[in-house]
């Protein structure tokens, strides 16, 4: 009993540390066990939301819509990872040794093309009221455009990343007159990811 409520007392106090996140998810769940709450359950999802980053829990919401456990645990590994790749790539990370820029690189090749077109500076879409309302009035889906489910549900939200939302996506341009370089890539990546968590 006493090991019960020491761990109801510590997991309030959890916090993640830098960008540990495995390190903090196992000591989430290690100690979430030992005060008997039930990972799923909404009150322990509420407190492992506001143990992590502001940031990152905004990017899941927007761009995952995580409902269980295991949803939360995957989103905010993919997020994190993203942010980690990104950082350091426009810090020069790639000198330090091949598997920061290879693991960059595999990262770029994984997006979904669809998500955003820098090669060819194109802006992202955004979605008026109006179109929500038709989208809305007309049963489609916010996050693929097709009937038959709503966006929380989406068959392909783990396979579309970054595609149209209900709120408005930042437009980041390059001006260039040859190829864009991967630096170039990375910091409007990075710099989209930070500016999309501004507006909610």
């Amino acid at each position: 009993m006493v090991e019960k409520q020491k761990a109801q007392h510590n997991i309030r106090d959890l916090k993640m540390k830098g960008d540990d996140l495995d390190t903090f998810i196992s000591q989430f769940q290690s100690i979430a066990k030992k005060a008997g709450y039930d990972l799923d359950g909404e009150a322990t999802l509420d407190v492992f939301q506001r143990a992590l980053p502001y940031k990152l829990v905004t990017n899941c919401i927007k761009f995952d819509h995580p409902v269980t456990w295991n949803d939360w645990v995957g989103a905010t590994r993919h997020h994190q990872q993203e942010y980690i790749y990104l950082k350091e790539r426009v810090k020069g990370g790639d000198r330090r040794g091949g598997a920061t820029k290879f693991q960059w690189r595999n990262m770029l090749n994984n997006r979904n093309p669809n998500a955003m077109d820098i090669g060819r500076t194109r802006a992202c879409t955004t979605v008026t009221d109006e179109e929500k309302r038709q989208r809305i009035q007309s049963g489609l889906c916010f996050q693929c455009n097709q009937k038959g489910h709503i966006a929380r549900f989406c068959p392909q939200k783990h396979t579309r990343v970054a595609e149209a939302s209900t709120s408005s996506t930042p437009t980041v341009t390059i001006q260039t007159n040859g190829p864009v370089s991967a630096a170039q890539k990375a910091q409007v990546l990075i710099t989209t990811l930070h500016a999309e968590t501004k507006e909610v």
